[in-house]
């Protein structure tokens, strides 16, 4: 299993402290719908059951931790910014949250039956330290899902891979670029998990990171939910879903 250097994780920090004061602590980009979206998927690919422990990791103001909470599972959310679990904290002061960094986590082998990794592989310059966390911390059988946006999606494409010669770096942070799924599937599937790769349909932003996100959104939202919401299109949506299930044995 060969892994590159753990990056300096500072400029992330700082970036979503700095978002978390600029958005009042809210960092809830997607509408409703596509929230009940994800955690449905979630749901599906992991099998976890009313009850079941569940981290949150990346877990931002706590948007997913709150609808997981709600379903009836034992939520853990953990975030590396202060500022963004701040704003967790004040949107409810009941939630169990800790600072951590997902190359490191602060959490005892075998502690989760499930984790969903909120949109943070596609921070980190490699995704193997954290696909040895996620693995140290499930629990034998236990299961991950992540979201991340897809590099194969035009939209990110041409606006967010450091390749595109229109690529912008307006609301990203340093670190920050759209996934190749079988890439990162292939980095989990080394960890000894059994992985699968979907792609998640009818994507829809209520908000954006920058002046021209917030432009073209409307375009987006229904290029998604009538382009590429077609089932042949489906490698071409924004955001890839890859799942895992650790082995029994482990």
């Amino acid at each position: 299993m060969v892994t590159t250097q753990q990056q300096d994780v500072s400029k992330e920090i700082e970036f979503f402290d700095l978002w978390a004061v600029s958005g009042n602590g809210d960092y809830d980009v997607f509408t409703p719908d596509t929230n009940e979206s994800i955690i449905r998927a979630f749901v599906a690919s992991t099998g976890i059951a009313v009850g079941d422990s569940v981290l949150d990791l990346g877990c931002g103001s706590g948007c997913f931790s709150r609808l997981l909470q709600r379903a009836g599972y034992c939520v853990t959310a953990v975030d590396i910014s202060f500022g963004m679990l701040l704003g967790a904290r004040q949107m409810d002061c009941a939630m169990d949250l800790a600072a951590g960094n997902a190359e490191r986590l602060p959490f005892s082998a075998g502690s989760f039956d499930a984790i969903l990794l909120s949109g943070i592989l596609h921070h980190l310059v490699d995704p193997a330290y954290c696909a040895d966390e996620v693995f140290r911390i499930l629990k034998p059988g236990g299961c991950f899902m992540s979201f991340d946006p897809n590099i194969r999606n035009p939209f990110f494409y041409i606006y967010r891979a450091k390749t595109s010669p229109f690529y912008s770096s307006a609301g990203v942070s340093d670190n920050e670029e759209p996934i190749l799924a079988q890439r990162v599937s292939d980095i989990f599937a080394s960890r000894q998990f059994v992985v699968d790769i979907d792609f998640l349909p009818n994507v829809a932003y209520r908000t954006g990171s920058s002046g021209v996100i917030r432009v073209i959104r409307p375009v987006f939202n229904l290029i998604e939910r009538f382009v590429f919401g077609l089932p042949f299109l489906r490698r071409l949506r924004a955001f890839v879903l890859i799942s895992g299930q650790k082995n029994n044995d482990n």
